[in-house]
C-alpha cells in the first residue's frame, strides 16, 4: 500500500511538472515592442523590382505588403532612414538586433524609419526564416529579403561595395547616403549617429 502511495505522488507530480512547463508563455525579448509595433505578424517581404538610378545615386525597390505594392521612395519620404544589411546567420547582425529594436522604439515618433535588409543563404526559405527570427526576437520594423541580392549589388556600386555584414546606411530626409557604417555599433553610437540628420 505504502508503494501505491508513494508511486502515486511521484506520477501526480510528473503530471503537474509537464501542465506547469506546457502552459508556460514562450519567452520573446520584446525590447522595442509597442501597441503600434507588435511584431505579432513581423513585416518581411521580398523585393519585387528592384532599380538603379546612377545619375541621382538612389536605389530604389518595392514590395508586395499584403496586396498593397509599396516603393522605398514612397515609404520613407522625408524621413531619415537607417538602413540594415544584415542576416540571420551572422552573429554580429544578431548582436546588434536589440539595439536596433530600441532605435525604432525611441524614434518612433520622429521623421526616421528603420529598414532591414535581409541577406539570407537559403533563397527558398529566405522569408520563413526571417520571419521566425524576426517575431522571436521581437523585431519591431521592416525587413526586406534581398533576392539574389540586387539591393547590396546596386548600394554597393553607388557607395562602395557590401563586404561584410552587418552593413548600415544612414539616408537623410532627400534619400541621398550620407553615412555608412561596417560592422556592429552600439545603441549610444547608433543614436548620435541619426540624430543629427533627423534635428536638421
Amino acid at each position: 500500500m505504502k508503494h501505491k502511495i508513494i508511486l502515486l505522488v511521484i506520477a501526480i507530480s510528473i503530471f503537474s511538472f509537464a501542465c506547469n512547463k506546457n502552459s508556460e508563455t514562450p519567452k520573446v525579448n520584446t525590447a522595442g515592442m509597442n501597441s503600434e509595433t507588435s511584431v505579432a505578424e513581423p513585416r518581411v517581404f521580398n523585393t519585387k523590382e528592384v532599380m538603379l538610378n546612377t545619375p541621382s545615386k538612389k536605389v530604389e525597390f518595392s514590395w508586395n505588403e499584403n496586396g498593397t505594392m509599396m516603393t522605398f521612395s514612397q515609404y520613407t519620404k522625408g524621413k531619415v532612414v537607417f538602413l540594415n544589411f544584415w542576416g540571420t546567420w551572422c552573429p554580429p547582425c544578431r548582436r546588434e538586433i536589440p539595439d536596433i529594436i530600441k532605435l525604432q522604439k525611441d524614434l518612433l515618433n520622429k521623421d526616421f524609419v528603420v529598414i532591414g535588409v535581409a541577406n539570407e543563404r537559403d533563397q527558398e526559405k529566405a522569408v520563413a526564416n526571417v520571419k521566425a527570427f524576426a517575431s522571436k526576437q521581437g523585431v519591431n520594423y521592416l525587413n526586406i529579403v534581398d533576392q539574389d541580392s540586387k539591393l547590396s549589388s546596386y548600394y554597393g556600386q553607388l557607395n562602395g561595395e557590401i563586404n561584410a555584414v552587418p552593413t548600415t546606411f544612414i539616408l537623410d530626409k532627400n534619400g541621398a547616403v550620407v553615412e555608412k557604417v561596417v560592422g556592429g555599433m552600439d545603441y549610444d553610437s547608433f543614436y548620435k549617429l541619426v540624430e543629427k540628420y533627423i534635428s536638421k
